[in-house]
């Protein structure tokens, strides 16, 4: 028997919409790069590195900015350094205290450092360099990343080549008795492992991508790898783009399901974006979301998020300095839109962050000119019920005996599923009782169902979702 499988999500309705674009750096200098974090208490967490001077670009200090309901705060030098910092990464603890990560170039040689810091509440913690703890000769580490699970573990990832070696991944954790030491993990005899990006589930298992070499130097062989470390294991990595071309910049995401969605950069011939996600058995086929586009473009440094009803939202850089955002709701995906509305006209370096309304902000990098760049930010909320329709299905096609419910709740509530004929008459109704924050099921029988059109309602404390069921025997 063949069972059919379809996932609701229960989204709350919140107005609001698009917010105009706001220059949150508003320096005289070249702002890049921001990184954007959410507190639970919905504050917004943004850093980004600062250029001094131009062209040669030295010194560079990593700069945040915080907002709190609709107040900015002023602009803290988080770095406090003199050489130049470059790939800030952020993340926001469970009492909404920022943690900062970068990487120190000191003047480009001989040795290039990770450095953290954090908000205690009162002030910013003096910078420690994290692969200090690397042994084995000089390092250079070049990009890494950050991560809290909610014990307030930090835990952190980064590429280093120590010594004369490729470049490899590390791995050290924070907790209440200090850091670990590093470790490495996943060591490619064959080339270097590149560009960590890493992520954590409601459960606390860490979920990490990368750039995997299938040789030395040698970008015509680099894939997509990921792996979980769960129960203080990592996963046998697995080639998630398993496209025969360079894969560059990937970044990654978990939902309320706690599988891990990822997006890349492709090279293929020209640079396209491409998401896959996992689906519990297996990874989904690569989609190149460029081809939404109307004609299909180039596209670059792709970002993505998933909130906490299962939308996938991805933004990256177009051709022309667009910024182009899309989300899926399981089923389609809602044509690319140019965020950024050519404020001033230059998008690059796009990040992405959800607050608990699931409410989506953005940060990215734009300019008018090649020695002026700011950091932007805008926020993005659900505004109506026809923008609602987009994000869940409304009319379920049923070929088989049974279909299988799968609905996420963004809130814990009393969950009740009714089947109704077109005049409106109850035909079954099925009281699933009080469930938890999460993803859960129910199978439903359509043998006794003659094939025709019915309504099927999902009626929660706080939602109710009606739509369509379409028998077909």
């Amino acid at each position: 028997m063949r069972i059919e499988r379809v996932i609701i999500f229960l989204i709350p309705l919140v107005v609001c919409g698009w917010t105009e674009p706001m220059n949150i750096s508003q320096t005289p200098r070249k702002s890049n790069c921001a990184a954007i974090a959410v507190g639970r208490d919905g504050s917004v967490h943004v850093v980004w590195v600062d250029f001094q001077t131009w062209p040669d670009e030295q010194p560079a200090d990593i700069l945040y900015r915080c907002c709190c309901g609709d107040s900015w705060c002023e602009v803290v030098n988080v770095s406090h350094d003199s050489t130049e910092s470059w790939d800030p990464r952020i993340a926001v603890d469970t009492f909404n205290h920022p943690h900062v990560i970068w990487v120190d170039r000191s003047h480009w040689g001989p040795t290039y450092k990770l450095y953290y810091s954090y908000f205690d509440g009162d002030t910013w913690t003096t910078p420690i360099p994290i692969s200090d703890s690397l042994q084995g000769g000089f390092s250079i580490v070049n990009y890494g990343d950050i991560a809290i699970d909610s014990k307030n573990r930090i835990h952190l990832v980064w590429q280093d080549a120590v010594g004369d070696r490729y470049h490899q991944l590390y791995y050290a954790v924070r907790d209440s008795s200090g850091w670990s030491s590093a470790i490495e993990i996943h060591h490619n005899p064959a080339g270097s492992n590149a560009y960590p990006r890493i992520t954590i589930d409601r459960a606390d298992n860490l979920h990490l991508v990368w750039l995997h070499y299938g040789a030395p130097h040698d970008d015509r062989t680099v894939e997509v790898y990921y792996s979980k470390y769960e129960n203080g294991t990592w996963s046998t990595p697995i080639n998630v783009s398993r496209i025969p071309e360079q894969s560059d910049y990937p970044n990654i995401a978990v939902g309320p399901d706690n599988n891990p969605h990822v997006t890349w950069e492709e090279r293929q011939g020209y640079p396209r974006v491409f998401y896959s996600y996992y689906d519990d058995n297996e990874w989904s086929t690569p989609v190149a979301l460029d081809s939404l586009l109307t004609p299909s473009e180039e596209g670059y440094l792709p970002d993505l998020i998933v909130d906490h009803y299962g939308n996938v939202h991805v933004a990256w850089n177009g051709t022309h300095e667009q910024l182009w955002y899309t989300c899926y709701n399981g089923s389609e995906w809602s044509p690319p839109v140019d965020i950024s509305d050519q404020q001033p006209g230059n998008a690059l370096f796009v990040d992405l962050a959800i607050d608990s309304t699931g409410c989506l902000h953005v940060v990215w990098t734009d300019g008018g000119g090649q020695y002026i760049f700011d950091i932007f930010y805008r926020k993005h909320c659900l505004s109506g019920i026809e923008e609602l329709n987009l994000y869940v299905p409304r009319n379920i096609v049923v070929y088989s005996d049974v279909i299988k419910f799968e609905y996420v709740l963004p809130v814990a509530s009393c969950v009740q599923f009714i089947v109704s004929n077109l005049l409106g008459q109850v035909i079954k109704s099925y009281d699933l009782g009080y469930k938890p924050v999460g993803k859960h099921s129910i199978n439903i029988s359509t043998e006794h169902l003659a094939p025709g059109v019915y309504f099927y309602s999902i009626v929660t404390t706080q939602n109710t979702l009606n739509g369509k069921l379409i028998i077909v025997k």
